[in-house]
C-alpha cells in the first residue's frame, strides 16, 4: 500500500492553464499530485475578462479572494465581494467576470473531482439581476454571503466561518475561511478526507511528522487523508486560511502533538 505525503504548491508561479484573453488558472490540488476526490487552484482574472458559459462534470466553489465577481447561473447574476463563496453543481451552466474597474479579480476555486473538464455552452439565456440577493429555493446554485455567515471558534482565538458543504447545497467538498490570533496554533489533528490548505493572508506554519513549512501569498498545502498535521500563525500579524476537503464536512480528529512534530 502507497502511503500518500504531504505536498506543497507555491502560490507564486506561472498558471497552469490560460482560459482566455486576462484569464489563469493555477492548480493547487489535483489529481497530478494525487490527490483523491479534490482540486483546488487559483483564478486570476484582468479588469473586464470575461469567462464564457461552460458547464463542469462536478461540482464547483468559487470564493472570492479579492475583487468583484459578477457570477451568472443560467442568466440568474450575483455580484460578490471577498469572501462571499458560491457553489454550482455539476452540468449547470456559469460564467464569470471582472467587474473591477482596476483591479484583478482573484479566486479560490474547489471542485469535487481531482480531474477537471470544462464544456462550453452555447446556450443564451435571460438575465435575472439577482446581484445583491441570496439564492432562491429551488435554484441549483447555492450562495453564502460571509457577513451573514456565523462565526465561531473551533479551537482558542482561531474563528472559523463555512464556505461551502453538504449543508449549503454542495456535495463532495466542503470548505471554511479560518482566521488565527497572533500566537494561535489549531493542534495536531487528522481527517478522513483529502485536504487543501490555502494561505490568504499571513504567515503560516505548516507541521507533519517533523517537517516544518512555511507558507504565505496562496500557498497551497495538500493533506492526504489521515495524515496528523498542525497549523501555526507563524507571525504577529493575523492568519487567514482557506480549507478545502474532498467531504460534505470536514470531519476533524485531534491526536497526540507528538504524530505532528516527531
Amino acid at each position: 500500500m502507497t502511503i500518500r505525503q504531504e505536498v506543497i504548491i507555491r502560490g507564486e508561479g506561472p498558471p497552469t492553464l490560460e482560459l482566455g484573453p486576462g484569464i489563469s488558472i493555477r492548480e493547487f490540488a489535483c489529481g497530478r499530485i494525487g490527490a483523491i476526490g479534490l482540486s483546488t487552484g487559483i483564478a486570476r482574472l484582468a479588469p473586464g475578462a470575461y469567462l464564457p458559459y461552460h458547464v463542469h462534470a462536478c461540482g464547483e466553489s468559487v470564493t472570492v479572494l479579492t475583487g468583484k465577481l459578477e457570477s451568472a447561473v443560467e442568466g440568474r447574476t450575483y455580484h460578490l465581494l471577498p469572501y462571499d463563496c458560491i457553489h454550482i453543481p455539476a452540468g449547470v451552466p456559469h460564467s464569470a467576470m471582472n467587474i473591477g474597474n482596476e483591479f484583478e479579480l482573484i479566486l479560490h476555486n474547489t471542485f469535487s473531482s481531482a480531474q477537471v473538464t470544462r464544456t462550453p455552452v452555447n446556450t443564451v439565456f435571460a438575465h435575472q439581476d439577482r446581484s445583491h440577493i441570496l439564492t432562491e429555493p429551488g435554484s441549483p446554485e447555492s450562495l453564502r454571503r460571509f457577513s451573514l455567515a456565523e462565526e465561531y471558534e473551533l479551537s482558542k482565538n482561531i474563528l472559523l466561518r463555512d464556505l461551502f458543504g453538504g449543508r449549503f447545497g454542495a456535495a463532495g467538498i466542503s470548505g471554511e475561511l479560518g482566521l488565527f490570533s497572533s500566537g494561535t496554533c489549531l493542534p495536531c489533528h487528522t481527517s478522513q478526507f483529502d485536504g487543501s490548505i490555502t494561505i490568504v493572508d499571513g504567515i503560516a506554519v505548516f507541521t507533519v511528522a517533523g517537517r516544518r513549512y512555511d507558507l504565505s501569498g496562496n500557498d497551497t498545502a495538500f493533506v492526504p487523508q489521515g495524515l496528523p498535521y498542525q497549523l501555526t500563525n507563524g507571525s504577529e500579524k493575523p492568519l487567514r486560511v482557506i480549507w478545502a476537503y474532498a467531504g460534505d464536512e470536514p470531519n476533524r480528529v485531534f491526536v497526540e502533538n507528538g504524530l505532528c512534530v516527531d
